[in-house]
């Protein structure tokens, strides 16, 4: 009978984590991080599904073989760890690390342009895996809407496409509980007039603040504002940025103090 209870229990918790899966994946198709030739974006696969073409979640993650060195679960894709110019400016007052860390390597793996979207450590069915996979891609697969060879890589003009020079776009792999600045009342250079707090911040695993938007590891990485796994929010963000009244820009004034 106790046989009987543990194994009603295992399948019970089986069945939690396949709905869990199935329902993230559901999420996605309806969203631009569904390459598929059967996707709703301008980017997508123009190999069809079932024939020979990939399948949603392998732009990303692959359950065998994965990247262990990218702090992304199951990460099955090349990545740049070097060449990439961090944010600066005249008023930045914080530790940012010399090239991008955490899961914001895995983001920038599409996101930087210079990776095609097949450059897969395993291509789905057998025999297809490699350890070193090409940036310039490991399958016969074309897809629509990219550029370069087969277009399968990030639109060159698009705003998605950050390039390898990251000045112009908000700094990541940065540091938050050292960073410093006034608000806008107070001209006092330090974090606590300057930033929010969202409680004690672990430096080892996810902090959340209480709308959910998190910081990795104590730092801000691509993933403390976007979930690339959501559809409810315009550019996959955590929360609705436009708020509820006149609390505007809801996703910048989580971290940013700027009325006192």
């Amino acid at each position: 009978m106790r046989g009987m209870k543990t194994g009603y229990v295992f399948l019970a918790i089986f069945s939690l984590l396949l709905f869990a899966s199935a329902a993230q994946a559901q999420g996605i198709l309806g969203t631009k991080h569904n390459l598929t030739a059967t996707g709703t974006g301008t980017v997508k696969s123009s190999t069809p599904d079932g024939a020979g073409g990939p399948e949603v979640c392998v732009f990303c993650h692959t359950p065998h073989g994965s990247d262990t060195t990218v702090e992304a679960p199951l990460w099955n894709r090349a990545v740049n760890v070097s060449g990439y110019t961090m944010y600066t400016s005249p008023s930045l007052d914080g530790t940012v690390d010399a090239q991008p860390t955490g899961v914001s390597v895995a983001c920038l793996s599409c996101h930087d342009g210079t990776i095609a979207l097949d450059a897969l450590r395993n291509l789905p069915g057998s025999g297809s895996y490699t350890n070193t996979p090409a940036a310039t891609g490991t399958s016969a697969w074309t897809f629509v809407g990219g550029t370069g060879t087969g277009n399968k890589y990030m639109p060159a003009t698009a705003i998605t496409n950050l390039g390898m020079d990251l000045r112009n776009d908000h700094p990541i792999s940065i540091d938050y509980a050292s960073a410093m600045s006034p608000s806008a009342t107070s001209g006092v250079n330090d974090h606590a007039t300057g930033f929010k707090s969202p409680g004690v911040i672990n430096p080892t695993a996810d902090t959340y603040f209480t709308n959910g938007i998190k910081l990795s590891a104590g730092k801000v990485q691509c993933n403390s504002c976007h979930d690339p796994h959501r559809s409810d929010n315009a550019t996959f963000l955590r929360i609705n940025n436009s708020g509820a009244g006149n609390q505007q820009s809801a996703v910048c004034l989580t971290c940013h103090k700027k009325d006192g």
